[in-house]
């Protein structure tokens, strides 16, 4: 099959940011994003909206017709088709196709090769790939109709593993409905319950290794926010570390069963428990949570979950430009501290739900098995 480095067969351009001190800049119509702003299913939420005037006065740029976005900062590797134009931050390089290269085949592609990106991201805090990385980077280039026909299988594939995780979601939704009947609304918990913050609640608020571990093709998982979804953790797409490295990390933070671990860079607030005895090791966008013997951890989960805390969390991961949260941002989250046999009760009743929840995160990651095999297949010719 005819290859050819990505610099040849499409074109780049990249973003700014408009200067942050000029209030105005950011009070108009044009979505303006950074990395923080897409999540891992390629969707956007644009958090901030600028004027033709920024956009004029500034590096940023809005994408064109027949472009996508690629994350070449932060969450590197994530793409987006933008549904309408945008102007993007330096986070994001737009790439458009040429004639020969079909954009959702493209898109594929570039989410085909994350670990491509992984294994060539540099920076200590703020990790990145240079855009000679990415035009550098061969993709395979069979006539626009063989690829029109293989990004169509792999989006039905996709959509397949998005049903699930959208029954998955609706489990959640479930659980937060439990959460409420027997708990109050959020403008109910002062006057019926305790107020404290999520750190009266916890043993101890950490996050993992701020420093670039020593990664290998195999070993202990190291798990990031990407791996972290919601009520369950992605064990599909992990990087791996040797043992005398996780034997140095678990010395800052040791993961045990009944921890609650919460995304807390780039994409913030998804939360998930560990449920089993298990050896994992993390890095600085995962934060962990070890609720107080006296706490329920599917109480707190919920807790974490709810609508009150995750829009604290965002509003709080918002007020910079790479969205973070901090472990005393989330020690000082408000909570309330219900009676134990209130919690354990709460626990009882959702267990049908987490039961259910298993049994769909399993066929969710037979649909995930198959995508990604029909992935590494499409790219080498087989399918």
């Amino acid at each position: 099959m005819k290859m050819a480095p990505l610099g040849d067969v499409a074109e780049f351009a990249s973003g700014g940011t408009p200067d942050r001190k000029n209030e105005s800049f950011y009070q108009g119509e044009i979505p303006w994003i950074t990395g923080a702003d897409i999540d891992d299913e390629g969707h956007v939420r644009a958090r901030h909206h600028i004027t033709e005037h920024a956009v004029q006065k500034s590096a940023t740029k809005i994408t064109r017709k027949n472009s996508l976005l690629l994350v070449t900062r932060t969450s590197v590797g994530k793409t987006l088709i933008p549904p309408h134009p945008v102007s993007f931050s330096q986070d994001l390089t737009a790439i458009s196709p040429c004639d020969n290269l079909d954009l959702k085949y493209l898109s594929r592609f570039l989410q085909s090769r994350s670990q491509y990106f992984e294994q060539h991201s540099r920076g200590a805090t703020i990790k990145g790939v240079t855009r000679q990385v990415v035009e550098d980077l061969r993709i395979p280039l069979p006539p626009l109709d063989e690829q029109r026909r293989i990004a169509a299988i792999l989006d039905k594939a996709d959509a397949i593993s998005q049903k699930r995780r959208q029954a998955t979601a609706h489990l959640e939704t479930l659980t937060q409905s439990i959460f409420h009947e027997m708990f109050g609304a959020p403008g109910e918990w002062t006057s019926r319950w305790n107020s404290a913050t999520v750190g009266d609640l916890a043993f101890r608020i950490t996050d993992g290794a701020h420093h670039t571990p020593k990664r290998q093709s195999s070993g202990v998982p190291l798990l990031s926010a990407r791996n972290i979804r919601n009520g369950w953790i992605d064990f599909d797409n992990t990087d791996f570390v040797g043992q005398e490295e996780y034997d140095r990390l678990k010395k800052r933070v040791d993961p045990e069963r009944g921890d609650i671990l919460l995304s807390c860079s780039g994409t913030i607030g998804r939360v998930a428990t560990i449920t089993v005895p298990v050896s994992i090791a993390l890095v600085r966008s995962v934060a962990l949570i070890r609720p107080l013997d006296s706490v329920n951890t599917t109480f707190l989960a919920a807790l974490l979950s709810s609508y009150t805390l995750q829009r604290e969390m965002h509003r709080q991961a918002n007020s910079s430009a790479q969205a973070n949260l901090f472990q005393n941002q989330i020690s000082r989250l408000p909570a309330f501290i219900p009676p134990e046999n209130l919690q354990a009760s709460f626990a009882h009743q959702t267990s049908r739900l987490v039961d259910a929840r298993i049994k769909l995160t399993n066929l969710k990651e037979q649909s995930d098995a198959l995508f990604t095999s029909l992935q590494s297949r499409a790219f080498r010719g087989e399918l």
